[in-house]
């Protein structure tokens, strides 16, 4: 008479491969959730930066600030029209000097600024967004 079913030392074996292959793919697996994190913290961003400038068309003009602790905010006339908070990803933005960035639009939806690029991180991942002097965003 057979039984069938594994034995202990071969349960034992087939856990211990499992392991070793999980604890392998684990330093992969947060590598790209880094990279997605930044990315997604980008196109908020460009998002926001679109937002902007139809606020701007329609009220007159508008500003959008990113301050010093990843908060991203769009301001029309003299009201807070929307806001996001990088650290929720905990993503920082690097604005590339140490004080806040303020983007300005004009009635037409034309930027204001000086060409800025913003840096976006997470761990040991980072992209880039290029915004023109027109206002116009790019990613990198």
């Amino acid at each position: 008479m057979t039984k069938s079913g594994f034995t202990l030392i071969e349960l034992t074996f087939t856990v211990m491969i499992a392991a070793v292959a999980l604890g392998l793919a684990a330093p992969f697996g947060t590598r790209a959730l880094d990279r997605l994190a930044a990315r997604a913290a980008r196109d908020t961003v460009m998002g926001f930066i679109h937002q902007t400038r139809i606020h701007a068309r329609l009220h007159g003009g508008a500003r959008l600030r990113i301050l010093p602790d990843s908060v991203v905010e769009v301001w029309a006339g003299d009201s807070l029209r929307a806001r996001w908070i990088g650290k929720e990803l905990h993503v920082t933005i690097d604005p590339g000097r140490p004080d806040s960035v303020n983007l300005e639009w004009d009635a037409l939806g034309v930027g204001r600024i000086a060409s800025r690029t913003l840096k976006f991180r997470r761990g040991n991942a980072e992209t880039r967004l290029v915004i023109s002097s027109l206002g116009r965003a790019r990613r990198q």
